[in-house]
């Protein structure tokens, strides 16, 4: 894994504690396994038994990797419920994500936090013209798109009034720059982002034109995590 700082500006502060770190795991086959076929199965159907999540999202995973070109893979009819059980089950797999990260960040350096799995929460983001959900943790969390939508991009705006920037998006062509944000980045499929108690976080939903898609619908749903910074007593800050 690697991490990249973005820096809004060139004081002590900005460089070594910036509001934003996107982390970066595609050379860390397990967590991008586990990752991309989460996704899968979020838009998959409901397994028949859920009497047994990790062998329902095992038995998932198996199906994902017998998919091919000449063999599409089955989406669930609904694409647009954010919580059912087998959902709710796949989110709470993304601590094991969070665990490899946060472990990776307690080895970069001090004061990112710790996690206490599992603990994590969603929320969804809505297709339409200019719509924005603006998300503020008092805490440092982590955070990665749980799944998006075909023909989605989520573009991603960092701070206040006249300091916010755009510091990336997810979904849509990789880019260098463009006219509304230079240097702006796609948050790729193998990133997570870390992100400062405080921050102020705006995403901005885009969405093709693409014949399937209705006036509105879900977008994306981003699962995030709490780090916790209390010092404990029996010294386990794992990881």
């Amino acid at each position: 894994m690697y991490n990249v700082r973005d820096i809004s500006d060139c004081d002590i502060l900005s460089i070594l504690f910036p509001a934003l770190r996107k982390i970066n795991y595609s050379d860390t086959p397990q967590v991008r396994f586990v990752s991309t076929h989460l996704r899968h199965a979020w838009r998959a159907p409901s397994p028949a038994d859920l009497s047994d999540h990790n062998a329902a999202i095992s038995a998932s995973f198996k199906r994902s990797l017998a998919h091919t070109a000449d063999v599409p893979r089955e989406l669930d009819s609904d694409q647009n419920t954010v919580h059912t059980p087998w959902r709710d089950a796949l989110y709470t797999m993304w601590n094991h994500v969070f665990w490899d990260v946060a472990k990776f960040l307690k080895e970069a350096g001090p004061g990112f936090g710790h996690l206490h799995p599992p603990k994590h929460a969603v929320f969804p983001l809505t297709y339409g013209t200019g719509v924005r959900d603006t998300q503020t943790w008092d805490t440092n969390v982590l955070l990665c798109p749980a799944v998006r939508m075909d023909g989605v991009v989520v573009r991603v705006w960092i701070g206040k009034g006249e300091e916010s920037r755009e510091v990336g998006r997810f979904g849509g062509p990789v880019e260098k720059g463009d006219a509304s944000g230079e240097g702006v980045t796609q948050m790729g499929e193998t990133e997570c982002w870390f992100i400062t108690a405080g921050s102020e976080v705006r995403f901005f939903v885009e969405r093709a034109q693409v014949p399937e898609m209705g006036e509105e619908g879900l977008a994306a749903v981003i699962v995030w995590t709490p780090l916790c910074q209390e010092n404990h007593r029996n010294g386990d800050e794992s990881p």
